[in-house]
């Protein structure tokens, strides 16, 4: 079954200087999203509900239901106006729509240690939300750090860039338990010392830097922070580089 004329067209677009779909906190801001890639991209300047939905589903792998896009833009007066009177109801957005778009991306996550579960509840959900291949940058690791990579449930593989190793018994143990439980494979490579400084993840639609080490990411104050394609697809250069001639654990 052939898709969509506007998913194909979608499927084409260049959205890397727009936040990342998957880290909006909400669908209204994901409603929104397509509407200003579509505009940005010469896609189209109007939309309907259910093509909104289409795209959200078939493109980004969200399913926002055409029913619930229609409700979202039918309460809406200044960020998204309806263009014309003809049915079915076609959306534009407005440039208040576009400036809180921008405004939107993963806002940076503050890891404060006072209220250190509400802060890595927040962590998990940006983190299960991450797809693709997965590269990780971690200078200090133990066998805590795989826990919250057990967290990326919708990656198709995640790679663990690493110069320190701590309780590398333990460690070994439970990568063999999250091999056995999960289908997603993980690797751990060990770099020669000095050339890892910063911690990040890198995955399908961007980068986020983050500023503790996993394995102490409660115990610190630390900041999580968003950043675009064009900054991931450096870093993945980096990364690939020094992973190439890391050696494997264990």
């Amino acid at each position: 079954m052939s898709s969509s004329p506007h998913v194909e067209v979608f499927r084409g677009l260049d959205t890397s200087e727009l936040p990342d779909v998957h880290t909006l906190a909400t669908d209204r801001l994901q409603v929104l999203w397509i509407l200003v890639a579509a505009k940005w991209g010469g896609a189209a300047i109007s939309l309907t509900a259910g093509e909104i939905s289409d795209v959200l589903q078939n493109v980004c792998g969200i399913a926002v239901s055409r029913q619930r896009v229609s409700a979202i833009l039918s309460t809406e007066r200044q960020s998204t106006s309806r263009a014309g009177r003809k049915a079915p109801a076609r959306f534009q957005v407005m440039k208040k729509g576009e400036d809180e778009l921008l405004g939107s991306g993963l806002s940076p996550l503050f890891i404060d240690p006072t209220q250190a579960l509400s802060s890595i509840r927040k962590l998990e959900d940006v983190l299960s939300q991450l797809s693709g291949e997965v590269r990780v940058c971690d200078t200090y690791i133990n066998n805590h750090t795989i826990d919250y990579l057990a967290l990326c449930t919708k990656s198709t593989s995640i790679k663990l860039l690493t110069e320190n190793i701590q309780e590398s018994n333990k460690l070994k143990r439970d990568l063999a338990a999250f091999t056995k439980e999960h289908s997603t494979p993980l690797e751990i490579r060990q770099a020669s010392p000095g050339q890892l400084h910063d911690r990040y993840f890198i995955h399908q639609h961007g980068l986020l830097l983050v500023g503790a080490s996993l394995k102490d990411i409660s115990k610190k104050q630390s900041m999580v922070v968003s950043l675009s394609q064009n900054f991931a697809r450096e870093m993945a250069r980096a990364f690939d580089g020094i992973w190439s001639r890391a050696n494997r654990f264990p």
